[in-house]
């Protein structure tokens, strides 16, 4: 199956594609430039993209499944760092 993720650095995206690649699906991760080597050291496709930014999300290719694992927990600072996670986990998913 190819699937699209979202998160795949992070704390469950990290955990999570050994376990789909092991499995013998095709993961292509979304995620920030800066991080490319991680993903791409864990055998994933990389696309970058910032879901904070205002550009538009580049084209991925075609998946079977998209899971959504990127978001923002900077709740320290709150409500200064609202536009943050409002962007990530909510604007970011509806790109």
């Amino acid at each position: 199956m190819k699937i699209l993720l979202t998160g795949a650095t992070g704390f469950l995206g990290s955990n999570l594609v050994p376990s789909l690649l092991r499995d013998g699906h095709e993961v292509t991760a979304l995620g920030r430039s800066e991080r490319r080597s991680v993903v791409e050291s864990m055998g994933c496709r990389f696309v970058g993209a910032d879901l904070t930014d205002s550009e538009p999300v580049p084209p991925c290719g075609d998946h079977d499944m998209a899971i959504f694992l990127a978001l923002s927990l900077s709740h320290h600072g709150w409500p200064d760092k609202a536009h943050d996670v409002i962007g990530v986990n909510v604007l970011g998913a509806s790109k």
